[in-house]
């Protein structure tokens, strides 16, 4: 009984325990190493990117419009986009990057654009030859 105790108690001997627990602990002291190196990279592009779809976001923003476009408005401040919902005499306000102007809508047609003369071609300087 005793020789059956002394080997069932050296199965039961922690050692073999205390070993898989050092060889797990290594392993999660090697993955705890690669995300140290890596996670701060990672995050770093993570965030250089947000901050760029952050600006083309704002430059997307209709409430700022960029330079040389404007957002037409009611006196209400509604946002008016298309030709159609306007009325002549209309009170308009125009929105820019840079400021606000109000406006009224004109009734007429629009003018034709005034024709214009068509260029006079300059006289060869002397002693130039062309080059046709």
């Amino acid at each position: 009984g005793e020789r059956r105790l002394l080997q069932v108690s050296a199965r039961l001997s922690p050692a073999p325990l205390h070993r898989r627990l050092d060889q797990r602990e290594a392993r999660l002291l090697a993955a705890t190493t690669r995300l140290d190196a890596v996670l701060p990279r990672r995050l770093e592009r993570d965030a250089d990117r947000l901050a760029a779809l952050s600006r083309a976001l704002a430059t997307l923003d209709p409430g700022r419009p960029k330079p040389g476009f404007a957002r037409v408005e009611d006196t209400d401040g509604g946002w008016i986009t298309s030709a159609a919902a306007l009325e002549a005499g209309q009170a308009v306000r125009l929105v820019f990057g840079d400021g606000a102007r109000p406006a009224t809508i004109d009734g007429g047609d629009p003018r034709p654009a005034s024709p214009r003369a068509p260029a006079k071609p300059k006289p060869p300087v002397a002693g130039q030859g062309t080059l046709f």
